[in-house]
């Protein structure tokens, strides 16, 4: 909590200190991916996928997705493989911090 506020103090001092000429601001990716990730499971609840948040890359050679351990549909999956997010599950990420990147820059 105390790092949460001072990083906002930090960040508003940035904002000023520089007379306006750049903007600063701070993005809740945990929360975001948290929403993100509720509302994927929820969203694939009446689907055949038994575990929606299973990788898409199930097979890994040599610290690299294999072509043949490539899922069928990579659009249906929130991760590529056991860390990083696909396009799809960023998107759905984006999706939540995009009003507050509208708000935070004004636009």
């Amino acid at each position: 909590m105390i790092h949460n506020q001072l990083l906002q103090k930090a960040v508003e001092k940035l904002n000023t200190d520089d007379g306006n000429k750049c903007t600063f601001v701070i993005l809740d990716l945990y929360n975001a991916m948290v929403s993100a990730i509720a509302q994927f499971r929820q969203g694939a609840e009446n689907t055949e996928y038994k575990n929606p948040l299973q990788p898409c890359c199930f097979k890994i050679v040599d610290y690299m997705c294999s072509v043949d351990g490539v899922c069928a549909d990579p659009k249906s999956s929130f991760f590529f493989d056991q860390g990083h997010p696909s396009d799809n599950g960023w998107n759905a990420i984006y999706s939540f911090l995009q009003g507050s990147l509208d708000k935070d820059l004004r636009v």
